[in-house]
């Protein structure tokens, strides 16, 4: 019989040592495209695929303690093209104030000077209005960033600032949000206006 001596290169001890060797290559192989996968952002559009079908198997239910007051196409039928007056505004937060919102947010960019200012700073400072703050970047000019604030006469009476940038993925779908925002590491980070 040719049966391989114990210990010798063909015995079961190199057939260990052999099978040893090889597992952990492919697991080098494996652990190094999954890496890859990971940090290439290669399983994205599976991942995205597979959370947007667990958002529709299971939707959040709607705070009832939320009121969302919309732009829609309704408002600029009923109100005029935008944009609109700012004492629109203002009358709005006056008839809001009649029921005692804990928190209001408009997520409005009032980025120009409009004549009725001072009667929606004086509404928003009456109610404790959050107002946002967008960044652009880079910014225009070669800028790294660019922060785009509200009137000052506006800013001055918001209850706080925060940032309203969006996450827009690849597909065009929002499927997250900073918590915080920071344009460059050097600057500080922005809450949310939500």
């Amino acid at each position: 019989m040719n049966e391989p001596r114990k210990g010798a290169p063909g015995g079961s001890a190199g057939l260990r040592r052999r099978f040893h060797i090889e597992w952990v290559w492919v697991t080098a192989l494996s652990s190094v495209l999954v890496i890859a996968a990971l940090l290439g952002g290669w399983t994205r559009p599976a991942d995205d695929l597979l959370y947007d079908a667990a958002m529709r198997a299971a939707p959040a239910e709607a705070d009832p303690d939320i009121l969302i007051v919309a732009i829609d196409e309704p408002s600029l039928a009923a109100l005029g093209r935008w944009p609109w007056p700012r004492r629109l505004h203002a009358e709005l937060l006056q008839r809001l104030a009649d029921a005692r919102p804990q928190s209001v947010a408009m997520d409005l960019l009032l980025t120009e000077p409009a004549a009725d200012d001072p009667a929606l700073a004086e509404a928003m400072q009456r109610l404790g209005v959050r107002l946002p703050v967008q960044f652009l970047v880079p910014g225009r000019n070669g800028q790294a960033f660019e922060r785009i604030d509200p009137v000052d006469a506006l800013a001055r009476r918001a209850a706080a600032i925060g940032h309203a940038n969006t996450q827009i993925d690849a597909d065009g779908t929002v499927r997250a949000a900073a918590l915080c925002f920071s344009a460059t590491d050097d600057t500080d980070p922005l809450p949310h206006l939500m």
